[in-house]
C-alpha cells in the first residue's frame, strides 16, 4: 500500500470524524435549547 495513498485516507477520515463530532455536538446544543424553550 502506498504511505502518500493511506496518509491522504487517515486525514479524510479525520476530517470526516470531525465533521461528523461537530454535527453531533450542534444537534446536541440545538435539542438542549428546545428543552429550555420548553420549559
Amino acid at each position: 500500500m502506498d504511505d502518500d495513498k493511506f496518509s491522504a485516507q487517515m486525514t479524510l477520515r479525520l476530517e470526516f470524524a470531525l465533521l461528523l463530532a461537530a454535527h453531533l455536538l450542534g444537534l446536541a446544543w440545538g435539542i438542549s435549547a428546545v428543552i429550555d424553550w420548553l420549559l
